[in-house]
């Protein structure tokens, strides 16, 4: 989730921390019966950051395997689908935001990505806004 043009005239990213994440990471989640990917990826980022979103195209598409900390056995295979996306506006306290009160832990905009990222070797490539409008630009 990006902002064109954030308060400084630069693009941001919007990120979540969430109940399980160590870190934070882009505003996410299944999709539910009936909804396409682009609907579901707009539904989880209003409900995780309050913002609009406007879905394009597939940053990145992974597949990934979920593991079970304590039993470290395989809970689940799921495709992990990063889209680029464009919104604006104010990020609420995380108090007003997810579908449960625990869910969202903090949401925020950051210029770069941030240092604890989750899957930071994995998706920092793609969040990161200075590298993507240099190498857009090209």
């Amino acid at each position: 989730m990006r902002e064109p043009r954030g308060e400084r005239g630069r693009e941001r990213i919007a990120l979540v921390c969430n109940e399980w994440s160590d870190g934070w990471l882009p505003p996410g989640g299944a999709v539910d019966p009936g909804e396409t990917c682009r609907a579901a990826a707009r539904r989880e980022v209003r409900e995780e950051t309050g913002l609009d979103a406007t879905v394009q195209r597939p940053l990145v598409v992974l597949q990934q395997s979920y593991v079970d900390a304590t039993t470290d056995e395989e809970r689940f295979t799921a495709r992990y689908v990063v889209y680029d996306a464009t919104a604006t506006g104010s990020i609420p306290p995380a108090d007003d935001l997810g579908v449960h009160a625990t869910e969202i832990e903090a949401a925020r905009w950051f210029e770069t990505p941030p240092e604890n990222l989750h899957d930071g070797e994995l998706l920092r490539p793609y969040l990161d806004v200075r590298r993507r409008s240099e190498r857009d630009s090209l």
